[in-house]
């Protein structure tokens, strides 16, 4: 059994060809917003040291990322 969290923003989404990068640490699509641009990257990194999974998926407007875990116990 999984659990899943999806969390939808209406901001300007990431662009397909971006989304792998944004998963390192540093990378930033936009500089005017004062990003270090760690914050996927480490969600990410934590998600798959529990052995989760985070997708990305623009909507009309905005960023769908979706974080699944695999249920433990």
């Amino acid at each position: 059994m999984v659990h899943a969290i999806a969390v939808a923003d209406d901001g300007p989404g990431i662009p397909d060809a971006d989304r792998e990068a944004v998963l390192s640490r540093g990378v930033q699509l936009d500089s005017e917003g004062g990003s270090s641009g760690l914050g996927l990257a480490i969600v990410s990194d934590i998600i798959e040291t529990y052995g989760g999974r985070l997708t990305m998926a623009n909507a009309d407007p905005g960023l769908v990322v979706t974080i699944a875990l695999p249920r433990h116990g």
